[in-house]
């Protein structure tokens, strides 16, 4: 499979991405995690290694069963793309308004310690703030 760079970014990509937001298991109802890590595992040995998911995917559940499909891997061999719903930027209610380099910096944080098995390439918001 080909592999292209992601902009001026350097990372990797395939040019199919498996999007994870039916494994959130909310929206699209219930699914079991050892069904989408099935998923998972037959897109790598088909050379698909670029997943796209966002902490609002069942509210983190997505990025965890993502992480764990990925366990054991070497980390050069996927990408994971995530994403942050506006109003979850801040870990709590902000008792002063945070500015843009705050909420940026926290949605950062937040995006690359939810998925531990294997950390994040490229946080991106949802829409500006």
């Amino acid at each position: 499979m080909e592999y292209h760079k992601l902009g001026k970014s350097g990372v990797r990509v395939s040019p199919v991405v498996l999007g994870c937001w039916s494994m959130g298991g909310d929206y699209f109802g219930s699914v079991e995690d050892r069904d989408s890590i099935a998923c998972i595992e037959t897109y790598l040995e088909h050379g698909i290694q670029t997943f796209d998911t966002a902490e609002i995917y069942g509210m983190g559940r997505a990025e965890k069963v993502l992480g764990q499909a990925l366990k054991g891997r070497k980390r050069a061999e996927c990408t994971i793309i995530s994403k942050v719903w506006p109003s979850h930027y801040a870990p709590e209610p902000a008792t002063r308004p945070w500015s843009v380099s705050e909420r940026n910096t926290w949605m950062c944080i937040s995006c690359i310690i939810r998925p531990r098995e294997c950390p994040l390439d490229r946080p991106w918001k949802i829409w500006g703030v």
